[in-house]
């Protein structure tokens, strides 16, 4: 983050309560540069609404971040036929973006009844569709199984079968 007059006044344990206070939804400029002065700080509101300005990109680039790391994740899943991991990492992204808008509306006292309400209707879809995938790639596993086992003789299934059946259900 770029140096602001809020980093040369504030020191770390100080910038770290901002931060805290800043990260609040619906935190205002007006919230921060009070919040300042109530501590003794004396700067202009330009230079706390400066700071609020690159707080706030940094925030964003923090989600970015945890979207790049997710987007990663799900891509080298994919990539190595682990569908079941693609499955766990989208659950888990999308159950981080319930928390984290229960924790918002709870901040800012605007839970209701019906958002609680959504928001497990939603956790379970995800859950659910996880439990699709995984049957999807069961079922098609269990085909392809069955149809190796009806080209050939009875025999004990090897490494190589065990490939093949990967192959065909997860393409790699």
């Amino acid at each position: 983050m770029a140096h602001f007059e809020v980093h040369t006044q504030l020191n770390a344990a100080e910038l770290e309560e901002l931060e805290a206070f800043a990260r609040e939804p619906g935190r205002t400029v007006d919230e921060v540069h009070q919040w300042l002065l109530e501590r003794g700080f004396t700067m202009a509101r330009s230079s706390a609404g400066r700071w609020m300005t690159g707080f706030r990109k940094q925030i964003q680039a923090e989600r970015f971040g945890r979207s790049a790391e997710l987007a990663a994740a799900i891509k080298g899943a994919v990539a190595a036929g682990d569908f079941a991991n693609v499955a766990d990492a989208a659950v888990m992204q999308i159950t981080q973006a319930i928390f984290e808008q229960a924790a918002n509306l709870d901040a800012e006292g605007k839970v209701k009844s019906s958002d609680l309400l959504n928001m497990a209707t939603a956790l379970k879809a995800a859950v659910g569709g996880k439990r699709q995938i995984l049957d999807l790639a069961a079922a098609k596993f269990d085909a392809e199984a069955t149809k190796l086992a009806a080209a050939g003789t009875r025999r004990a299934i090897t490494e190589a079968d065990i490939a093949a059946v990967r192959k065909a259900v997860f393409g790699s």
